[in-house]
């Protein structure tokens, strides 16, 4: 009797290990086709990525090669190959740790969605809180927040004979947004 349960204990952990690195294995697969049908839907545009790494012991993901194109299909509307900064005169990569998503409601149906969103980018904390939140039409009030933003990285994108010369500091900075497109402007 002890032999048949031991066996059994073996067989069950050797599915369930299979199973778990099948599922490590098409993780970056299904993260790539989640996010690519998500971004479709709420931009209403095609969206398009050739890869993404998931580091599930690391808590990160890097989406390699995002592109989102006009409603046409192919003027190009937005694209990131990986974060890299190219607007200055040696490209700089970018990059957000400790990256949490946790959205409720988020609907076509309802606008009583919310979305928080966290990350911190340079050592700064970036804060999204979305309330009232409906996909389409687009519904929504958010704050946006930035705590703690070195200043010294501004003096990147400054013009070198800029009469503004930023050495030291931090800023925070607070944004609040309403968007919706199911009400029509006044005539």
């Amino acid at each position: 009797m002890k032999v048949r349960s031991h066996r059994w204990l073996i067989a069950i952990s050797g599915v369930l290990l299979v199973a778990v690195a099948a599922t490590l294995y098409a993780l970056p697969t299904i993260a790539r086709h989640l996010a690519v049908a998500r971004l479709h839907v709420l931009t209403k545009r095609p969206v398009s990525i050739d890869r993404v790494e998931v580091r599930p012991l690391g808590g990160r993901f890097t989406i390699h090669g995002l592109r989102v194109a006009e409603p046409d299909g192919t003027t190009p509307f937005a694209e990131c190959e990986l974060l890299e900064d190219r607007a200055l005169p040696e490209p700089r990569a970018w990059t957000s740790d400790d990256i949490q998503i946790e959205a409720h409601n988020v609907s076509t149906l309802r606008d009583d969605g919310t979305v928080v969103a966290s990350s911190v980018t340079a050592g700064a904390l970036n804060l999204v809180e979305i309330e009232q939140f409906r996909l389409y039409p687009i519904h929504l009030k958010a704050r946006v927040t930035v705590k703690g933003l070195d200043l010294a990285l501004a003096r990147l994108y400054l013009p070198p004979d800029s009469p503004v010369v930023l050495d030291r500091g931090r800023v925070s900075s607070v944004l609040e947004v309403t968007a919706d497109a199911g009400k029509s402007s006044p005539r």
